[in-house]
C-alpha cells in the first residue's frame, strides 16, 4: 500500500492528492479529505466507508472515528477502556496501531495496549525517598516492593509528582490528647506543572494519567473511607494544570 503525506514534501503531496484525488490499496481506496493533516478516508469496493471501528488494511489495524476519518494519537475508545497508540508522524506507517515501543513508564504490549508502570515514593509510609517505578500487572504475594521497575531519572516527572502529591496530603493538627492527620474534605485544590513541550512523545496521556492519579493517591492511600475526584488540562505551552478534591465516603461507596 502506498499513500503520499503531507510534511517536508506538503507541496508535493497535496499536488498529489488534487490531481490524483485518491490511491488505491489492495482491497480499497484511501481519499485525502483535507485541509489538516490525517483527513483520510478508506472506501470499499462499494464506496461504503468504516466509520467508528477498527479495521485491518494490508495487514495493520487502523481505526476510523464517527465521521469515517482516520484516528491518530493516543485514544481510548470505551469508555474506562484500553489506551491505544495511533501512530501520528507523518509518512506511510500514520494511524498504524502501534504494538510496540518503550519509554521509562511502561510500554505497548503487542496487541497494541498500554502497559502502564505507576509511580511511588521509596517508602510509601512516610512519603519519602526517591520515586520508584512499579509494575502493577505483576501478581503481589508478599509485599509491594516486589514489584519494583527502578527508581525514575526524568528530573521533570519527579518534580510533577512531588508537585502533585503534596496537593492532597493533609494537616497534622495537634489536639490537647493527641494529634491527627485532617484532610480539606470537598474543597478543590489547583496545582499547575511545566511539562516538556514535547510531553506527548515522551510521556503520551496513557502514562500521563497514570502518573496523575498515583500522584493524587499517594497522600491518602492507607487512609479508608476517602474518594478523590481531578481533573486535568494541558495548554499549548506543556502547562498541566490539575484540579482534585477528596470527600469522606459511605458504606454502599466503599463495598
Amino acid at each position: 500500500m502506498k499513500r503520499f503525506w503531507k510534511g517536508s514534501a506538503a507541496l508535493f503531496a497535496a499536488l498529489t492528492v488534487s490531481l490524483t484525488g485518491a490511491i488505491t490499496a489492495w482491497a480499497g481506496t484511501w481519499k485525502f479529505i483535507g485541509p489538516e493533516n490525517w483527513k483520510w478516508e478508506y472506501h470499499e469496493e462499494n464506496e461504503t466507508h468504516p466509520a467508528s471501528t477498527w479495521k485491518m488494511i494490508d495487514g495493520y489495524w487502523y481505526h476510523f472515528d464517527s465521521n469515517g476519518y482516520l484516528d491518530v494519537g493516543c485514544r481510548r475508545f470505551e469508555e474506562d477502556g484500553p489506551y491505544y497508540y495511533m501512530i501520528d508522524s507523518d509518512g506511510e506507517d500514520v494511524g498504524r496501531m502501534a504494538t510496540s515501543g518503550e519509554w521509562e513508564y511502561g510500554y505497548i504490549q503487542a496487541d497494541g495496549t498500554f502497559y502502564c508502570y505507576h509511580p511511588e515514593y521509596a517508602d510509601p509510609y512516610l512519603s519519602a525517598g526517591p520515586i520508584m517505578m512499579y509494575d502493577s500487572n505483576i501478581p503481589d504475594e508478599t509485599i509491594a516492593y516486589d514489584k519494583a521497575v527502578g527508581p525514575s531519572t526524568a528530573d521533570w516527572y519527579n518534580q510533577v509528582f512531588l508537585q502533585l502529591s503534596a496537593l492532597m496530603r493533609p494537616t497534622l493538627v495537634q489536639y490537647e490528647h493527641g494529634q491527627t492527620y485532617v484532610f480539606p474534605y470537598d474543597e478543590w485544590r489547583t496545582c499547575q506543572c511545566q511539562l516538556p513541550l514535547n510531553w506527548r512523545e515522551i510521556c503520551p496521556s496513557p502514562f500521563m494519567d497514570t502518573l496523575i492519579l498515583s500522584a493524587l493517591n499517594s497522600p491518602i492511600q492507607f487512609y479508608g473511607w476517602i474518594k478523590g475526584e481531578s481533573n486535568w488540562t494541558i495548554d499549548e505551552n506543556g502547562v498541566l494544570t490539575v484540579n482534585a478534591r477528596i470527600r469522606e465516603i459511605d458504606n454502599d461507596e466503599a463495598f
